[in-house]
C-alpha cells in the first residue's frame, strides 16, 4: 500500500509546479558562471552521492538435527512423580529430574542416539546387528528338530528423521525411532542335544514411536512413556528428545582450488554416562555439534574404532569400503550327501 500511495502524491506535487511557472513573468536569462570540472564522486545537486561497494561477507550455513535418549526409570518412582505432578509440552524440567534419579541410581540411561542434517532432508543413523534365526524344521531320527531354512532380523537401534527449520527456529520433527531387542526363547531350550546359542523360536521385543512434533531448541520433549523392553515391568522407559540448530560460517578461502576435496570421518567410542555429562551441562548444543563434542572425546582418550580418509569430487558420490563377509546357509538339507 505504501508504493501505491507515494505514487498520485508525486503527480499533485509535480502538477503544482507547472501552475506557478505559467502565472509568473519571465526573466531575461543570464549568463551562467563557468562551472568548476565535475567530480565524478558528486551525482547531480539533490541527488545521493554514489553508494560504495560493500563486499559480500561469509556464507552461513544451517544443519539441523535432533537427540533421543531412552531412559529406564523405576516404574513405582514414576507413577509417584505423575502423581504429584502435572506434564507439560516443555519437559526442560522433568528431564533435569530424571538425571537425579540417574544419579541415584533410580533411573539408567539406557541408548543416546543423535543425528544432524539440512532442513527438508531425511536422515538416519542406525546401530543394529544381524539375527538370524531358523523358519522350518524337519525331525531327525532322535526327535531333534533340523534346521532347514533361515531368515534375518535386524536388533539394535533405528533412527530415522525428517526435520525442518522454520521461522523463529522453530523445527519440526517427523520421526519414527525403533529400538528391537531379541528376549530369548519362547518356549526355552530344554530339549537334549541343545545348546544355550541355539534359536529355533526368538521372542523379539520392540520399542518405536511414531510422531511429529514442533519444538524450540532450548526445550526437552517427552515423546513417550513405554514399558521397558531390557529391564521388564518394574521399570518405564521415557524417551525424550530435542532439536539442534548448528550455524557456522563458510571458512574464507586463498584461491580456487577446483572441486575436489578430501573427506575424513573418525568413530569415538566412549560409555553412555560420559556421552550424557557432556551433553546435560550445555543448555545450546550447537557448540558440541560444531566439533565441541569431537574435542571432548580426544581430550578424554576415547577409543578411536574406525578412520577413514578418502579423496571426493563435488557432486559425486564417495563409497570407500572395507568390510567381511561371512557367507552363512539358508537352506539345509539332512538327506545332501
Amino acid at each position: 500500500m505504501k508504493v501505491i500511495s507515494a505514487i498520485p502524491l508525486a503527480m499533485l506535487l509535480f502538477a503544482g509546479v507547472s501552475l506557478d511557472a505559467q502565472e509568473t513573468p519571465k526573466e531575461a536569462k543570464t549568463a551562467a558562471p563557468p562551472s568548476a570540472p565535475a567530480d565524478p564522486f558528486l551525482k547531480e545537486k539533490g541527488k545521493e552521492k554514489a553508494a560504495t561497494p560493500v563486499e559480500a561477507g561469509p556464507e552461513t550455513h544451517v544443519n539441523v538435527g535432533a537427540l533421543i535418549q531412552y531412559i529406564d526409570v523405576k516404574r513405582e518412582l514414576w507413577t509417584d512423580w505423575l502423581s504429584k505432578n502435572s506434564l507439560s509440552l516443555d519437559a526442560t524440567g522433568l528431564r533435569k529430574e530424571v538425571e537425579g534419579w540417574i544419579g541415584s541410581g533410580d533411573a539408567e540411561l539406557a541408548e543416546t542416539s543423535m543425528v544432524m542434517s539440512q532442513s527438508g532432508q531425511r536422515m538416519k543413523v542406525e546401530s543394529i546387528r544381524g539375527l538370524f534365526y531358523p523358519t522350518e524344521f524337519d525331525p531327525l531320527e532322535g526327535g531333534l528338530p533340523f534346521s532347514v531354512s533361515f531368515e534375518c532380523r535386524n536388533v539394535g537401534t533405528t533412527s530415522e528423521i525428517d526435520v525442518i527449520l522454520g521461522s523463529d527456529d522453530v523445527v519440526d520433527i517427523n520421526f519414527a525411532p525403533e529400538r528391537v531387542f531379541y528376549s530369548g526363547e519362547i518356549p526355552p531350550l530344554v530339549e537334549t542335544g541343545t545348546e544355550p546359542t541355539d534359536i529355533r523360536w526368538p521372542a523379539i521385543r520392540a520399542q518405536k514411536v511414531t510422531s511429529q512434533l514442533v519444538t524450540n531448541p532450548n526445550e526437552w520433549w517427552l515423546c513417550a512413556s513405554e514399558d521397558s523392553v531390557e529391564r521388564g515391568d518394574s521399570y518405564r522407559t521415557l524417551i525424550f528428545t530435542r532439536s539442534i540448530i548448528h550455524r557456522f560460517d563458510e571458512l574464507p578461502v586463498k584461491k580456487a582450488s577446483g572441486t575436489e576435496g578430501i573427506l575424513t570421518f573418525q568413530w569415538l567410542e566412549t560409555d553412555q554416562a560420559t556421552l550424557n555429562s557432556w551433553l546435560m551441562e550445555k543448555e545450546d548444543l550447537s557448540s558440541l555439534v560444531g566439533g565441541g563434542l569431537f574435542a571432548k572425546a580426544k581430550e578424554a582418550k576415547a577409543k578411536i574404532v574406525d578412520e577413514k580418509v578418502f579423496h571426493i569430487q563435488s557432486a559425486a558420490r564417495g563409497k570407500p569400503e572395507s568390510i567381511l563377509e561371512v557367507i552363512r546357509p539358508t537352506e539345509n538339507d539332512q538327506n545332501d550327501s
